[in-house]
């Protein structure tokens, strides 16, 4: 092992990680109900042991909260068998936001280590952790899992540009699960009888190198294989959700969270040009700042001069005395109709009136 690697640690086992938790946090905030349990678990932990919140504190339950076994060590080794149920074994471990922790968390200032998962050791301000998970330091730690784990939300989380299709989002979760078992299987430690990420393979996972800070998960001899609590709760989620898919068809949209006004969605009215009303094609509906105000069609009195030949002079007359011309129907007889339009010529007017 060189300088170099005395100096930066963990920085691809992080890549790898933060592949994992950027695509399944949008599965997550945009996946079904019926699912989201699965995958918060995955991410956030359970909380009947280790339950990390989205503000990035920490909650342990039950076994994670009390014992003697509740070291760094123990935290970050998951047991299928031997030790299961025993003090806090693999309490970090088995969450996303755990393990995260378990490889990217400081551990003793001896270690040698000046960048861990790509961030330096000093924005921690001293921090470490290490060994036993003593109380009398406890809050200590608290601050430095909020801190390490707000340097993963800042450098995993950031907002990216969501993908459309739900069917791209499942497979980019599923290519990135797929990178990380390819790591983990291929520094196995067979001897050992775990998987590793992080660290030589050879240790305890406690903080007291810069070559023992890591997960590990033991592995079954019969298949040589190990549970990885949180990347089988992922599998599974993606399961059911290819499985819905195909069910509905290919290419179905994602249901966001995004909320959109519906007038975001009118496109904006061309400003009309012309002196005069433009022309509508049906009816409008909406209004904009220019439109006119609605008013009544006018009236035209068409009057043809063939049928004004013809025309006898109306045998009765009005009750009200009144001007003669006033009994010819086309010209204005109330105050009301004052703004009709007389489009009658003057000289047709006079051959109906005398013939």
């Amino acid at each position: 092992m060189g300088k170099g690697d005395e100096v930066y640690h963990n920085v691809n086992e992080r890549i790898l990680l933060c592949e994992v938790l950027r695509t399944a946090s949008r599965v997550l905030n945009n996946t079904r109900v019926s699912h989201k349990k699965e995958l918060e678990e995955a991410i956030y932990g359970s909380n009947s042991r280790a339950r990390f919140k989205k503000d990035c504190t920490v909650t342990l339950k039950g076994a994670c909260a009390s014992g003697p076994l509740n070291g760094r060590s123990v935290f970050c080794k998951y047991f299928t068998r031997g030790h299961v149920g025993q003090g806090g074994h693999g309490c970090f471990a088995e969450s996303l936001f755990g393990t995260f922790l378990c490889v990217c968390a400081p551990g003793e200032k001896e270690a040698g280590v000046r960048n861990l998962c790509g961030v330096s050791v000093t924005e921690y301000d001293g921090k470490t952790w290490s060994g036993s998970w003593v109380k009398d330091n406890s809050d200590q730690e608290e601050v430095l899992f909020k801190r390490v784990l707000d340097k993963v939300r800042e450098k995993c989380i950031e907002e990216s540009q969501m993908e459309s299709d739900e069917t791209e989002e499942l497979g980019n979760l599923k290519k990135a699960m797929e990178a990380f078992k390819r790591k983990i299987e291929a520094e196995k430690d067979r001897g050992r009888g775990y998987f590793y990420l992080g660290g030589n393979g050879k240790t305890d996972c406690s903080g007291k190198s810069g070559k023992d800070i890591c997960a590990a998960y033991q592995m079954d001899k019969m298949d040589n294989k190990a549970e990885i609590p949180w990347v089988g709760k992922i599998e599974r989620a993606l399961s059911y959700l290819e499985k819905e898919i195909a069910k509905a068809g290919t290419g179905s949209s994602v249901t966001t969270t995004a909320q959109f006004s519906p007038e975001e969605f009118i496109p904006p009215r061309e400003p009309v040009e012309s002196a005069g009303p433009p022309a509508q094609n049906g009816p409008i509906l909406y209004k904009t700042k220019d439109q006119p105000e609605k008013r009544e069609p006018e009236t035209e009195i068409m009057v043809s001069t063939e049928s004004l030949k013809g025309r006898e002079k109306p045998s009765t007359k009005r009750s009200t005395t009144t001007s003669p011309i006033t009994d010819i129907p086309h010209l204005v007889t109330t105050p009301e109709e004052e703004s009709l339009p007389i489009i009658m010529p003057q000289w047709l007017f006079l051959i109906g009136l005398y013939n």
